[in-house]
């Protein structure tokens, strides 16, 4: 009896511990698109045409794990569409999109009572992105129905670092319940022709933390619950 309750004390430790930095509660990572017009000097988002989800690998993304991601410029809307002037500028001075693109990736969870700040810790391994492309890591906090943005921090990547932190909320600045928490990536610039190598950056997100953590609080009410049984059992076995 007494070995069979310290091995369950050392599974609720472990359990506790792997739960420092858990992505669990958050959805898988999903995509979405927000498409612009290209302004008058051709190097930034001009007037709004739409917004929509996309696919992971449509917003040209790929990752195995939902927790490392190759980031790539949007080629799909070019070469999908032959002939068609809506994505393709084929009128200038060499083959090239016609539409400015800020494509997502992230994950997501919706924040409960008391989860009140969130830091997120990522790695960018690979950086050889066309300087005309810019890619953006945030976490940030959207407030339903109109989901505007109610909070972020953001950094704008422009070659390989080492572990960099971001965080929103915190005393004086709390998150709010039922808004959604966002982690993820924003690839901004015009949608390009395959033909033409336009590099990549890698990115890891290696750990987040929301205060309260939704798991690690489950599990300390958990191992909470164990230690007064064993006490219990302590008292009725004379263990130890």
């Amino acid at each position: 009896m007494k070995n069979k309750l310290l091995a369950t004390i050392a599974l609720v430790g472990i359990l506790c511990m792997s739960a420092s930095a858990d992505f669990v509660p958050f959805g898988a990572a999903t995509g979405y698109m927000n498409v612009f017009e290209i302004n008058g000097t051709g190097d930034g988002a001009g007037a709004y045409q739409f917004g929509s989800g996309w696919g992971v690998p449509d917003v040209k993304t790929l990752t195995s794990d939902d927790l490392t991601f190759e980031l790539f410029p949007n080629i799909n809307t070019y070469d999908d569409n032959p002939g068609d002037a809506y994505w393709r500028n084929n009128a200038g001075a060499g083959p090239d999109g016609n539409k400015w693109l800020e494509a997502s990736t992230f994950r997501e969870l919706t924040l409960g009572a008391g989860e009140t700040g969130a830091t997120l810790d990522f790695n960018v391994s690979l950086f050889d992105l066309d300087p005309r492309y810019e890619l953006t890591v945030f976490v940030k906090t959207l407030n339903p129905p109109g989901y505007g943005v109610s909070a972020i921090d953001s950094q704008v990547i422009s070659g390989t670092i080492g572990t960099t932190t971001l965080s929103i909320g915190g005393p004086g600045s709390e998150l709010v319940a039922g808004d959604i928490l966002q982690i993820g990536f924003q690839m901004a610039g015009i949608n390009a022709s395959g033909l033409t190598d336009w590099g990549s950056a890698t990115a890891t997100l290696e750990s987040v933390d929301v205060v309260p953590e939704p798991a690690t609080m489950g599990l300390l009410a958990l191992s909470g619950g164990f230690m007064m049984l064993i006490r219990r059992f302590r008292r009725h076995y004379r263990i130890g």
